[in-house]
C-alpha cells in the first residue's frame, strides 16, 4: 500500500475506516514508513491532548482550519530528498580490480562472503555479506563512512533494503555508522540511506551467493 493520506490516518485513529482499509493502514505503519509513523504519532498525541482537555470544545470551523494548516506543513516537510547515486569502487570478488580505498576498511573475507565499497558524494558505504545459518540466507553488515570534513552525525540514519522497489527490511545506523540486516535471502537488492544532504541510492547490490 502506498502512504495513506492524513485523513485516512485520522479516520483510522477514530475507528471510522472500513476494516480492510484499516488493516492496510496498520500493515503500512508496521512496515516501517518513517514519515507515516511520525504523522500517526503526532495525530495520536493531538487527539489524546484534546480528549483530556474538557475546558472547552473547538468549533468545526476551527478544526477544519487546523487540519488544513497541518496538511500544508506536511507537504512542505515531505519535499523530495536530493538523490545521491553511489558508484562501486571495490569488490572483493574481483581481485584484479585496483581501486583506492580507505585504510583499515579491507578485512580478510571468507570465500563464501563478499565485501564491496561504494562512494556517494561525501560518503563511503562499506558492505559485507556473510553466510548465515541457513545456506540460502546471508547477513549484511554495512557501515556509513562520512568524509572527515563532515560532522559525524550518522547515529540513527535510516537505511532501507528493497527488492523490486518493495521494502524488504529497514534499520538505523549506530553512532559508528554500522547497520545490520540478518538472514536475508541471497539475491539482488537496492539500498537507500537517508543522510542530512539527501538520500543515497545503491542500485543492484548483489549478495555473495546470488
Amino acid at each position: 500500500m502506498k502512504c495513506p493520506t492524513l485523513d485516512e490516518l485520522f479516520d483510522s485513529l477514530n475507528g471510522q475506516l472500513p476494516p480492510h482499509v484499516r488493516a492496510e493502514v496498520d500493515s503500512h505503519l508496521e512496515a516501517g514508513c518513517l514519515d507515516c509513523q511520525e504523522q500517526h504519532e503526532l495525530l495520536t498525541t493531538t487527539l489524546q491532548v484534546a480528549s483530556d482537555d474538557k475546558s472547552f470544545e473547538f468549533s468545526p470551523e476551527a478544526i477544519s482550519r487546523a487540519v488544513s494548516y497541518f496538511k500544508e506543513q506536511t507537504v512542505e516537510d515531505t519535499k523530495p530528498l536530493g538523490q545521491i547515486l553511489a558508484r562501486l569502487i571495490f569488490d572483493s570478488l574481483m581481485p584484479s580490480q585496483l581501486a583506492p580505498v580507505r585504510s583499515g576498511l579491507l578485512e580478510s573475507i571468507a570465500p563464501a562472503g563478499r565485501q564491496v565499497l561504494y562512494n556517494a558524494g561525501s560518503y563511503d558505504v562499506d558492505l559485507r555479506f556473510e553466510r548465515g545459518e541457513d545456506t540460502n540466507d546471508e547477513d549484511l553488515i554495512g557501515q556509513i563512512l562520512p568524509d572527515n570534513r563532515l560532522p559525524s552525525n550518522i547515529d540513527g540514519m535510516a537505511v532501507q533494503l528493497l527488492q523490486d522497489e518493495i521494502e524488504v527490511a529497514h534499520a538505523h545506523a549506530n553512532k559508528r555508522g554500522v547497520f545490520i540486516f540478518l538472514r536475508i535471502a541471497s539475491g539482488i537488492y537496492e539500498l537507500k540511506i537517508r543522510v542530512p544532504d539527501g538520500e543515497i541510492t545503491i542500485n543492484r547490490v548483489q549478495t555473495a551467493q546470488a
